[in-house]
């Protein structure tokens, strides 16, 4: 039984990839991938203006708002 559902839940995982492909959505950030917005030093009202934001994994403009 356990052999058939994860059988099905790649299936499913394959399935939902290509739709996502298809219909030009951007995969989600898996658990390794930092959200660097939260942390930016211009993560505050209009001071960024990427369409990445608030959820970029990457940024050119991306500066440690930490010391």
């Amino acid at each position: 039984m356990n052999a058939l559902r994860e059988r099905v839940a790649a299936f499913l995982q394959r399935l939902f990839d290509r739709l996502d492909k298809l219909l030009g959505r951007k995969p989600q950030p898996t658990g390794d991938e930092r959200i660097l917005c939260d942390t930016c030093k211009y993560d505050y009202g209009g001071a960024c203006t990427r369409p990445e934001r608030p959820n970029a994994t990457s940024c050119p403009d991306y500066k440690s708002a930490r010391r």
